[in-house]
């Protein structure tokens, strides 16, 4: 049975984060991922793709939760500073916790330990 990519968002005001997030899940066929500068974009991406989750830098989730009585995915504030392990592990954790362990699939694992 073909698994689906689980669809996630990062959203940073930093555009290396952004970039780093990118070319680690750049080759994972389970992942898709979006991202968004500031919390307007955030809000913007989650109605439009509907992500699995938002991993969001601690200031911009803190402005989307305060103007929100309920986001429209949930939100995983985003441990900084990461290596790619680092990052690789946040996200495995963040959907193991959201999606039924059946529906999980590999992530990652040739990743380096350079710190973002």
């Amino acid at each position: 049975m073909p698994h689906m990519a689980h669809r996630i968002l990062i959203a940073d005001p930093n555009k290396t984060v952004r970039l780093a997030a990118q070319m680690i899940f750049a080759k994972s066929p389970d992942v898709i991922l979006a991202t968004a500068i500031n919390s307007f974009d955030a809000l913007n991406k989650m109605h439009l793709l509907k992500p699995v989750f938002t991993l969001m830098d601690a200031e911009l989730a803190h402005q989307l939760c305060t103007n929100l009585s309920r986001t429209p995915c949930p939100v995983v504030v985003l441990r900084k500073p990461f290596s790619t392990v680092d990052l690789v592990a946040q996200v495995r954790e963040a959907l193991s916790s959201l999606i039924p362990q059946s529906q999980n699939q590999s992530y990652p694992t040739e990743a380096s330990e350079n710190n973002v």
